[in-house]
């Protein structure tokens, strides 16, 4: 199945604002638990490490580079053949890194990436998504 650009992005589009509801509701939540702590540069690429780990054939971490501190520029490419480029399915760039000290860019990056890959086999729309777009980040 053949999707053209206008059709990708509404996919994305309703992936990225679709509600995401949470196993427990928002009344059982107590406001201790809402403390979010930002991820680091080794927790990120720890949190990268096993996701790619957990879900090698739909993920693919690489390192695009180094920072002019040596620190690795994380390169992920989540599709169902991370080793072929696919030319007959589109690809989307998602950036969320471009300034190094906006953390909330790459957090939500972090969170896309948790929740596509975790939800592959169990929503459709997000196995969808993946079986028929290539996506960068």
């Amino acid at each position: 199945m053949k999707f053209d650009i206008i059709s990708v992005s509404i996919i994305f589009f309703m992936l990225l604002t679709t509600p995401i509801i949470l196993p427990t509701s928002a009344s059982n939540i107590e406001k201790t638990n809402l403390i979010y702590n930002y991820y680091n540069y080794q927790n990120m690429t720890s949190l990268l490490q096993n996701l790619q780990l957990q879900y090698p054939k739909i993920m693919k971490l690489e390192s695009y580079g180094k920072t002019h501190e040596g620190r690795d520029i994380w390169f992920v490419k989540i599709s169902d053949n991370i080793e072929t480029e696919e030319e007959d399915e589109p690809g989307i760039l998602l950036l969320g890194g471009h300034h190094g000290d906006e953390k909330i860019g790459f957090e939500i990056l972090i969170f896309f990436i948790k929740y596509i890959l975790e939800n592959y086999t169990s929503e459709d729309r997000v196995r969808r998504a993946i079986d028929n777009t290539e996506i960068y980040m």
